[in-house]
């Protein structure tokens, strides 16, 4: 079919927008008549490509972007349309014959008895594709086309693709007995290990399993077998790749084995927690009323209860919840803060630096932020840093007064509070909303916005400049974007918003009786009966949605 391209200004089309900027051409392509009746309807992540199964008298077909892709089948699998996780490419299963074909991009791949239906997969990047087939008697796991050695079966009917998407891994199982194949290679053979997948580290270039022999349980590293135990469970590679660890169990003794090293014995032993950045681990161990934090391998003190164990974003410090009769204090590195009768999940800035917490303290709360309590109010929640971690705030009720706490400041007395704080990306400006008798209304930097029916919940959001804000209010049954305090035209059905990442544009999806628009710099382009996806920024600024009018399938360009 040939595509067919035609531009159409919008400002030709529609009044401007009260306080709307100048907006470009919008370019839209036909990509083809809308088959119906339709099967399997498909979008990718993005909403910007769809699929669908078309039935006729000869048989079934595969419909992509508006156009018909070779190849009529006896049967395309159900639940079987798969998107590349960029969208840019698209498989599917046909049957015909009775023999089933993997469609990769259009090319139908060699004939199998089966291609296992939910086991078709892409790599993270979209370039390489998998999926599971029966081959006789036999299962193949088929990488690009290609398939893999036989085996009896693949193990869960499950493939590992590496975090940098170049290698692959599964378990090939032969009566009873199992292999771990990497890269097309298998690895040793072990006694049959339900659940034993395989496991990359995150930089791609260490590969780890489960494996069991006569009943012992061991990991497999590098193609090396570690220390047998009873059972071993929980494991997991640090961020840097560089330590594994995992859970052993040694009779009704559990320990924590890294890098093949066992550690101490416990009667219980909690999740493992590696942190976000180098190789840190903490855990929990022992039981209730004997428990203590083991820290890069040295126990700490002993506590009656403890969770809420966290590491900071950048893995230098640790945190957590413990209990010490009925007292309750919050550790950080170690050191024991003051006791309160509760005391929330601490949480640290994005840097790290910082940690807060709220506690009980007789009947008030209090918010502790760096080992330093605040002011006392009946009611704390909220409790966040900015992005440069500068800067804390939380909501604080006390009486009949709520307010927006900055650095223990307390701003304007509302009503209430009806949406969480948001910060500008740059730390310096925060929004949230407050409710009222009579309204709901938007407060930014300090200032009250105009007051609608509601302010919806979790709208609001600053541009990537932090100089812009913009959120949704409802009013007379209708919702609109308030954009600066500005508000664009109301539309019974509203969503979708962005702005763009240049900041200067915004677009929305909206609806008007039967029609869907998609609302680009506060004026609407044209008409569908139906968008179904976007509108969605690209990186270079230029808008895309995906939409139907008068059974006619439309990609929609914006610059």
């Amino acid at each position: 079919m040939k595509l067919v391209r035609f531009t159409v200004l919008i400002a030709s089309l529609l009044p401007l927008a009260l306080g709307a900027q100048a907006v470009g051409s919008v370019t839209e392509t036909v990509l083809g008549a809308l088959p119906n009746p339709v099967e399997d309807f498909t979008y990718s992540a993005d909403g910007l490509h769809a699929a669908c199964v078309v039935a006729d008298d000869s048989g079934y077909s595969v419909w992509l972007d508006g156009k018909l892709l070779p190849g009529t089948w006896d049967a395309v699998r159900e639940n079987n349309l798969v998107f590349s996780p960029n969208g840019a490419r698209f498989c599917f299963t046909g049957i015909k014959n009775n023999k089933a074909f993997l469609v990769i991009d259009g090319r139908p791949g060699a004939a199998y008895d089966d291609v296992y239906a939910f086991t078709v997969t892409f790599s993270q990047d979209g370039k390489h594709v998998a999926g599971i087939v029966q081959d006789g008697d036999g299962q193949r796991v088929v990488l690009d086309g290609m398939p893999g050695p036989k085996c009896g079966a693949v193990g869960e009917l499950f493939t590992v693709f590496s975090p940098d998407s170049r290698r692959i891994a599964w378990v090939a199982l032969d009566q009873e007995k199992q292999r771990v194949v990497v890269d097309g290679i298998a690895g040793p053979e072990y006694d049959y290990d339900a659940g034993a997948a395989p496991l990359f580290s995150p930089d791609s270039r260490r590969v780890a399993y489960r494996a069991s022999r006569e009943g012992r349980q061991f990991l497999v590293v590098d193609g090396k077998p570690g220390p047998d135990y009873d059972e071993i469970s929980d494991q997991r590679f640090s961020a840097d790749s560089r330590h594994v660890a995992y859970k052993a169990r040694r009779g009704d003794k559990h320990l924590v084995v890294v890098d093949s090293l066992p550690g101490a014995e416990y009667e219980v032993i909690g999740p493992l927690l590696f942190s976000p950045v180098g190789g840190r681990l903490a855990y929990a161990a022992g039981d209730v009323g004997e428990q203590r934090v083991v820290l890069d391998g040295k126990a700490g003190r002993e506590y009656y209860f403890i969770e809420g164990l966290a590491f900071s974003p950048d893995g230098a410090r640790a945190a957590y919840q413990a209990r010490q009769g009925a007292k309750r204090l919050v550790v950080v590195d170690t050191l024991a803060g003051p006791e309160y009768a509760q005391v929330s999940t601490p949480v640290f800035s994005p840097q790290g630096g910082r940690v807060a917490y709220a506690v009980l303290d007789g009947q008030q709360q209090r918010a502790v932020v760096d080992g330093n309590p605040g002011p006392a109010y009946d009611f704390i929640d909220g409790l966040s840093f900015s992005p440069d971690g500068r800067r804390v705030v939380y909501f604080a009720l006390q009486g009949e007064q709520a307010f927006l706490v900055t650095d223990g400041v307390p701003g304007p007395a509302h009503e209430d509070v009806w949406d969480w704080c948001v910060f500008s990306p740059d730390s310096r400006r925060v929004a949230y909303g407050v409710k009222t008798a009579t309204g709901q209304f938007a407060m930014v930097d300090g200032q009250a916005g105009p007051k609608y029916d509601e302010i919806a919940w979790g709208s609001m959001v600053f541009s990537p400049d932090s100089r812009r804000v913009a959120y949704q209010a409802d009013s007379g049954g209708k919702r609109r974007v308030v954009i600066d305090g500005v508000p664009g035209p109301a539309y019974p059905g509203l969503d979708r918003f962005a702005f763009s990442p240049d900041s200067r544009r915004t677009a929305h999806w909206a609806r008007e009786g039967k029609k869907e628009f998609v609302i680009i710099d506060g004026r609407p382009g044209p008409e569908h009966d139906v968008i179904h996806g976007g509108p969605v920024f690209r990186d270079d600024g230029a808008l895309e949605w995906l939409g139907v009018r008068k059974g006619t399938l439309y990609r929609g360009l914006s610059r």
